[in-house]
């Protein structure tokens, strides 16, 4: 996917999306739930339309979103419990 077209916050979702893969899905994730100004709603409709597209292993991309968006609120807890 050209990321030439897009700007800002989902312009540097797709450059990471493309570099990492699934991985790259579930530390955006990770940060979107620590740092909640990172839209969801970037993340993961890339990486759907990149595993539609062949690029991604649908099914990693979404073990990938999952087990980011545990460790996010894993460290959100352990800032609450400090």
């Amino acid at each position: 996917m050209a990321s030439e077209d897009l700007g800002g916050v989902a312009g540097w979702v797709v450059d990471v999306i493309d570099s990492v893969g699934e991985v790259g899905v579930g530390a955006l994730v990770a940060l979107e739930t620590a740092f909640p100004p990172i839209p969801s709603e970037i993340i993961l409709p890339f990486a759907g339309f990149s595993a539609n597209r062949g690029e991604l292993n649908l099914v990693l991309a979404w073990v990938a979103a999952t087990i980011g968006a545990l460790v996010g609120a894993w460290v959100l807890y352990a800032i609450g419990a400090a």
